[in-house]
């Protein structure tokens, strides 16, 4: 299966009944069968909601107005403009159709922003509490009161089938604190039996890399849990879909849709992260320093994920080998020059170290990119009092 990497999501592809682009709108809708489409948000225009039509409204699975997923800790509400287009998006294109439901799978931005507009019109948010919380705690509403919106609220605490009766019920999976590699405490897979589809957000974090010519690669721990969410359950998955849309040569996109059976095959030859992680942690101090080129030309060779030395990092932050984090840290900025959490990685790795003068020097950095960027100073003082890396 890993031979014929591309022929399986070119295959993938043509499933898809009518991807088309909308020349005279900035929205991107690509329909997968008859009654579900992917729409690229305006926004973004790779994030993407799943939006399943029913004979008298419609559900929309996930709202990424931005592609930021945890990084951005404050101002959620900033994106009800961006709802106000994409309902205005949806009645054109739905018949003026309400949207009846809202299914978010976790509080970052990439699944859950801009909700307030929704609200408005009676659609009511399928979600678990904690991650209503987390939103609400990082801006979601604004200055509104949280108890405005709760009888818009439904909570997951379980496995759940949601409009069990209609002619397209949905499964909404409930990971518990069992499952260790979700991005947030509670995480919400939607299964739609009819189609054998796994809607996995962000979970299914596979890159765009041809597995078939690249011998030795890392597949992201998250694939563990989705791969037992779905073995566990023994759900008959034929496809699973992921957040945002497959990038293909040059700036063409692609639904982002996987066989089950290639994820399955993917995940028996490579390697997870964590154990790509524990192999850059178990490198001295010295070689970081003095290999750093070798090291740099053996992650482009395998393009590794920047997020093995970022993890890494705070592996070493947490163990007190503070050289060594900022060593890696180093490492992770030459490799992936610009990224706003990987210079806040670095600055953190100093001021873990004790070197303050640096970490004031990337703290300023930090401001003066992004004035808003969510980490910095405060989160690093608050993570080294209450030891949270």
């Amino acid at each position: 299966m890993i031979k014929n990497f591309l022929a399986g999501l070119f295959a993938a592809a043509l499933t898809i009944l009518s991807a088309q682009a909308q020349p005279s709108e900035a929205f991107i809708m690509d329909g997968y069968t008859k009654n579900i489409a992917f729409i690229a948000m305006d926004s973004t225009h790779s994030s993407e909601s799943t939006v399943i039509e029913y004979p008298n409204y419609l559900v929309v699975i996930e709202l990424p107005f931005i592609d930021e997923g945890g990084g951005k800790r404050t101002g959620l509400n900033e994106d009800a403009a961006k709802a106000e287009r994409f309902i205005a998006f949806l009645k054109k294109k739905y018949s003026n159709k309400p949207v009846k439901y809202v299914l978010s799978s976790h509080w970052h931005l990439h699944s859950l922003s801009g909700i307030t507009p929704f609200f408005k019109q009676g659609t009511k948010l399928i979600t678990t509490k904690s991650n209503w919380d987390y939103g609400v705690k990082n801006g979601l509403l604004g200055a509104q009161s949280p108890s405005l919106f709760s009888p818009n609220l439904i909570y997951v605490r379980r496995d759940t089938t949601l409009l069990a009766k209609s002619e397209f019920p949905i499964k909404a999976l409930y990971l518990d604190s069992t499952y260790k590699n979700k991005p947030t405490d509670d995480y919400l897979f939607f299964y739609l039996p009819r189609t054998k589809t796994m809607l996995a957000s962000c979970m299914c974090a596979v890159s765009d890399v041809d597995y078939s010519k690249l011998k030795d690669y890392a597949y992201s721990d998250r694939l563990i849990d989705l791969e037992r969410a779905i073995s566990s359950r023994k759900l008959p998955v034929e496809k699973i879909t992921k957040l945002s849309r497959i990038k293909q040569m040059g700036s063409e996109y692609i639904p982002p849709v996987y066989s089950y059976s290639f994820l399955q095959e993917l995940m028996k030859n490579g390697k997870t992260m964590q154990q790509y992680v524990r192999e850059y942690t178990s490198l001295n101090q010295q070689t970081l320093i003095h290999q750093k080129d070798s090291l740099i030309h053996t992650l482009i060779a395998k393009k590794l994920s920047p997020q093995i030395i970022n993890q890494a990092v705070y592996t070493c932050i947490r163990e007190k080998e503070f050289k060594k984090a900022v060593a890696l840290s180093q490492l992770l900025n030459t490799y992936y020059p610009g990224e706003l959490n990987f210079i806040d990685t670095m600055g953190e790795a100093y001021f873990a170290a004790g070197n303050t003068s640096a970490a004031a020097f990337y703290n300023g950095l930090l401001l003066q990119k992004d004035p808003k960027f969510g980490g910095g100073l405060k989160a690093w003082e608050q993570n080294k009092k209450t030891n949270t890396y």
